[in-house]
């Protein structure tokens, strides 16, 4: 199955979809910060989602030319910021895993390197 977010638009509404809150907030202690929701209901702990913050800064300053244009968004600089934004808070995470049942389900759940998102 090939991933399902293929372009920047659907990439960042599936990120604000599953960590809620507003893409404007750059507060992370706002009612309506991004990752608040799950770190109110116990799903992050507030020090999993200061790892993930800076990802959220990273998206929301990043500004494409064509949102749809994924092969010029791939190779723009810019890009390369949020891409070391998401390196860096994966790796921020999987440092704070301790049961290799969920590291297991942390890595295979990540994009493949081939694009493909489940092996």
């Amino acid at each position: 199955m090939q991933n399902p977010h293929y372009s920047y638009i659907e990439f960042v509404e599936c990120f604000y979809d599953s960590a809620g809150g507003s893409y404007w907030e750059i507060d992370p202690a706002a009612n309506n910060a991004p990752l608040k929701w799950l770190v109110d209901s116990k799903i992050l702990s507030r020090a999993e989602a200061n790892i993930v913050w800076p990802l959220h800064i990273a998206l929301k300053q990043y500004r494409p030319g064509d949102a749809y244009a994924f092969d010029v968004i791939l190779d723009d600089r810019a890009w390369q910021v949020v891409v070391a934004a998401a390196s860096l808070a994966k790796e921020g995470l999987v440092s704070k895993i301790h049961s290799l049942d969920e590291l297991k389900y942390f890595e295979t759940s990540l994009p493949h390197p081939d694009g493909k998102r489940w092996p």
